[in-house]
């Protein structure tokens, strides 16, 4: 299992907090996983350079795991 975590800190229902104890789950457990926060966002990731940040990580998270 594999999992790639992104979260946004804008919206309430998203509270950073949970991203950070399923990331720390995930660890304790050997899974493979990232984090990726943008507290300055909301559900879409629209700024520019966070944008290009994001879709790095996605692009780099697929390449490693989907050889």
């Amino acid at each position: 299992m594999l999992e790639f975590l992104c979260n946004v800190g804008r919206p309430a229902c998203c509270p950073v907090n949970n991203a950070l104890m399923n990331f720390a789950a995930q660890q304790r457990l050997n899974t493979p996983s990232k984090l990726v926060v943008f507290p300055d966002e909301n559900h879409w990731i629209l700024k520019g350079e966070n944008s290009r940040y994001f879709y790095n990580e996605v692009h780099g998270w697929l390449a490693k795991y989907l050889q």
